[in-house]
Parts: C-alpha cells; structure tokens; sequence
C-alpha cells in the first residue's frame, strides 16, 4: 500500500515537474529577444525580430516579393511584383500599382490579385491631375497612419542583425532598401535606443565634420551633407553600402525623390535595380 502510494506520488511529482518544464520552456522562446529566422536561404528569407516580450516584427523577403508583419499577423507592408514593368505596394490599408516612373492610387474594391490588378491599370487612363491627388492624398494617410505603427521603428535593427550573419544573400539587397526607404520616405525618427550601433547621424555640422574626415573629398563631390548617403535622411546605414560616404546611386535615388517624392522612383527603388552604386536618372 505504501508502496503504491510512493508510486502515485511520485508520477505527480514527475508530471508536475514536466508541466514546469514546458511553462518554462514556452516563457523563454516568447522572451527570446533579437532575430530569430525560421528560413535563410538564396530562395526566401523569413522571420521575426523581436526586441522584447511586446514589441517585434515579421518578415518575409522571397524574388519580387517582399512583407512586413506585427507579430500578430496584421500586416503592415506587402510588396509583389507583377511583371517586368509592373509591381502592386500596400502600405497599411492603402494600396498602389507601380508603372514606369509612376504609381496610381488603388481602391479596396480591387481584389489584390494579380490578373484584376493588370486588368484595372489597362483601364486606367494616363495620369492626370485628378488622379496624381488621389495618389498624393491616399499615400500620405498612409504615412500618417504608418507613423502609429511602433513595429516600424524595428526596420533598422531588423536590417542590421540581418547584415551581421556571414553569408550575405542577394535577395536581401532589395528587403534592406525597403527598410532604409520606408523610413526615409515617411520621416519616421527611430529612438535612440532602437538605433543600431553602425550608424552615423549626421543631424548637427560637427557630425557632417565627422563624415567628412571619414571620406575622402572626392567621394562627396557636392558637399552637400547628407545628399548621396545610404540612409533614410541623415541617418547613414553604412551595413547597406560600407561606409557613409558619397554613392553615386543613392545620390540619383536622392534626386528622384527630391524631383518627384511620390513617384514609383522614390518610393520604390528595390524594384528599379537600386544599387549603391548606380540607379536611374530621373
């Protein structure tokens, strides 16, 4: 009898310390803090960042395709790609086709998929004034709706880790020029704490001094501060490029936006071949 009491005591103790185990071991992988993938290859990148227990992001980076998720699954960002001259990009609840140097506002009667998406820009006529409002007044509900998404201050951190693992993958080229131009283009300022250690902000002249000792002068030809470094604004993600000098591509790119902030050019540079080096000429 004794016996079988130990018995029984025993196998709760076992159960109990099994229960214990499994609470333990589900708190630790929900505190893990940084990147954590869940597939890294030449193919698709995805994953989420997390950098503490309520605040984190999702990824998801494959060929002419690109997404941004809360934790939760609501999405932020989605990005396809539909043809050699044609991408959709939505942005929160806004969404918008790409043509050409230009993008059009998108209604949410049009399914997001790929055939309705084509057949809607075939019958869209040429971009007038009317229509260049409706992108103009759509995008920047975007932008402002964008700027209460706390997951999106993470983008630079998220682009770092990924930088630091030692096999670098070129589909990740265009996954970090969305995360550097989403910041740019919205004017998000990411918080001290959040800022990654590589950057250099270049905000104040006796910061500019300090990028000038860095470069060369020929590598910034125009003197120009921050015009023609990798990163939004003065911001310099040097991971993305090598350094905060002067690049050629992310000058170009500087005066895509400077000349039409919100044409495809600006906005969407991943899908244009951007390149450190080189970009278009608008």
């Amino acid at each position: 009898m004794a016996s079988s009491s130990t018995a029984a005591v025993i196998s709760m103790l076992l159960a109990a310390t099994a229960l214990y185990l499994m609470v333990v071991s589900s708190d630790c992988k929900h505190a893990v803090q940084g990147l954590r993938l869940e597939i890294y290859s030449a193919q698709e990148v995805k994953g989420c960042y997390n950098y503490n227990q309520t605040l984190g992001i999702c990824f998801d980076a494959r060929k002419g395709f690109m997404t941004l998720l809360k934790t939760t699954g609501e999405e932020i960002v989605f990005y396809q790609e539909l043809g050699s001259n044609m991408f959709y990009y939505k942005l929160i609840d806004q969404g918008f086709i790409g043509h050409g140097p230009s993008m059009i506002y998108v209604p949410d009667a049009i399914p997001r998929i790929p055939q309705e998406l084509r057949e809607f820009l075939n019958q869209t006529a040429e971009e007038t004034p009317t229509e260049f409002e409706s992108l103009k007044n759509h995008y920047q509900e975007a932008i402002r709706e964008l700027h209460n998404v706390a997951e999106i201050q993470l983008l630079e951190l998220v682009s770092v880790a990924l930088s630091d693992n030692s096999t670098q993958l070129e589909i990740l080229k265009p996954f970090h020029a969305l995360c550097f131009n989403l910041l740019k283009t919205s004017n998000i300022q990411t918080p001290v704490e959040l800022r990654s250690a590589h950057g250099l902000d270049d905000k104040t002249a006796d910061q500019h001094g300090e990028r000038t000792k860095r470069c060369s002068l020929t590598s910034d030809p125009h003197n120009n501060y921050c015009t023609g470094m990798c990163g939004p604004n003065c911001v310099c993600w040097d991971w993305v490029c090598g350094d905060c000098c002067h690049h050629q591509g992310c000058y170009l790119h500087d005066m895509c936006c400077e000349k039409s902030p919100y044409g495809s050019y600006c906005l969407v540079p991943f899908f244009y071949g951007f390149d450190c080096s080189s970009y278009v000429t608008c």
